[in-house]
């Protein structure tokens, strides 16, 4: 086997992890400025979407640090 074809021991590759961790880093920022965007318009008056938006940014983060 040669090194192109090598598997990481973890099962993920640098890149594929890097990749991760900017595609988690891209959705949160995404997120959170539609949230903000959302409270500052006043649309925010369903507490049901409000903690939707706070679950989707936290287990994304959870997941940013789990790579860490």
């Amino acid at each position: 086997m040669n090194h192109a074809q090598a598997v990481p021991s973890t099962g993920v590759g640098y890149r594929s992890e890097t990749q991760m961790r900017h595609q988690l880093m891209r959705e949160i920022s995404c997120l959170e400025r539609h949230l903000d965007r959302l409270k500052s318009n006043g649309y925010m008056k369903d507490q049901n979407t409000l903690e939707t938006y706070k679950e989707m940014i936290a287990s994304r983060k959870e997941l940013l640090s789990d790579l860490s």
